[in-house]
């Protein structure tokens, strides 16, 4: 019996997919991936899966690649790239995830919930900036980060591409400079901390580190970490982020750059002393990984950002539970860019000879 994986998108993404219209998924590498390792592929949404009749309503890959709407049996895997908001969505999923396998399930992600599982791994402890939840009983910690004259970052509690992030920094005599995308304005320490109880909902806050930085600019990582065609957790590869001038965010939707971390940390501290730091930062996505899978045992696909300070130290600042897979591109890595694809469907491969 031919081994059928499934691919779970959005209902857009894959419109414009079917269209050849270009996104960040890259169907093309699914396909190609797909056939190397001898399975059959299907790409589809909530909708077009008919549990009760036991088959799902998607595309497949014709011989050239051309992807054709065919209604076929259920996958025994998915690999699920939809993310939703809304409770339909998440319905669809909850009853799809009892009929097969599905891996990156719909969970609520509250990042400081995140942090705070994090930090039940000891050995993650040393390499995680310090957090609280943004509420009054934090203003204490909050005034010792700016008597300390570090910054302070005030993030979403749920959110991505660097959206309403806000950085505060220590100015001389009691004062403070808040930094949005957009804007700058300096306040009291007092007017800042009632400005953001009162304005920034649902945010908490992360002690700032002294990212390393090229040409003035800051720098940061993107690990992938996915369990693979042994059913282990893999990094596949990294890319360096270099945050434009004078801003402060490295997201790519923001105006980063994206570079290979080999040569833009060689630059920085020479190619030991980088190699050096780029196992320490693989170790430490994958004991992250390890450790949010203990309690999520289905996640098998993660981008954890880690900054590097000045000294060379690693800490994880993020975790994102769908990486958009398109910085390996960006910076040329092509043979990764292709990997991080074909990870999860050897992966799903995995989980229909062996089990989970």
């Amino acid at each position: 019996m031919a081994l059928r994986v499934g691919v779970l998108l959005n209902r857009r993404i894959l419109q414009k997919a079917v269209r050849g219209v270009r996104t960040f998924e890259r169907i093309e590498y699914y396909v190609e991936a797909a056939r190397e390792l001898d399975v059959e592929l299907v790409l589809f949404d909530t909708a077009g899966a008919q549990l009760n009749k036991g088959v799902v309503t998607g595309y497949v890959p014709g011989a050239r690649g051309k992807l054709r709407h065919r209604t076929v049996e259920l996958p025994g895997a998915v690999h699920k790239r939809a993310l939703y908001r809304g409770a339909v969505g998440r319905r669809a999923v909850a009853r799809l995830q009892r009929r097969v396998y599905l891996f990156n399930p719909e969970i609520p992600w509250d990042k400081y919930a995140v942090d705070q599982l994090l930090r039940s791994e000891p050995r993650l402890c040393p390499n995680l900036p310090e957090a609280r939840p943004l509420e009054p009983a934090s203003y204490a910690w909050f005034q010792r980060q700016m008597d300390a004259g570090r910054e302070v970052f005030v993030k979403p509690r749920r959110g991505s591409l660097g959206l309403g992030i806000l950085k505060v920094a220590p100015l001389p005599g009691g004062r403070c400079r808040l930094q949005s995308r957009s804007r700058r304005w300096s306040v009291s320490m007092g007017e800042a901390w009632r400005r953001l109880i009162r304005t920034c909902k649902h945010h908490y806050l992360q002690a700032g580190i002294p990212l390393c930085q090229d040409e003035g600019c800051r720098v940061d990582l993107r690990v992938v970490v996915q369990r693979g065609g042994d059913g282990r957790w893999h990094v596949p590869g990294m890319a360096a982020k270099r945050a434009p001038r004078r801003g402060f965010l490295t997201n790519v939707a923001r105006g980063a750059s994206v570079h290979v971390p080999e040569e833009l940390l060689g630059r920085i501290f020479g190619p030991r002393e980088a190699a050096r730091i780029l196992e320490e930062c693989a170790q430490l996505g994958l004991r992250a990984a390890e450790t949010l899978a203990a309690r999520h045992p289905r996640f098998a696909d993660l981008g954890i950002d880690v900054g590097v300070d000045q000294e060379g130290k690693p800490f994880l600042i993020e975790v994102n539970r769908r990486d958009l897979r398109i910085m390996m591109g960006l910076s040329g890595q092509h043979s990764v860019h292709r990997l991080v694809y074909k990870n999860p469907i050897a992966y799903a491969r995995h989980v229909l000879l062996e089990g989970a």
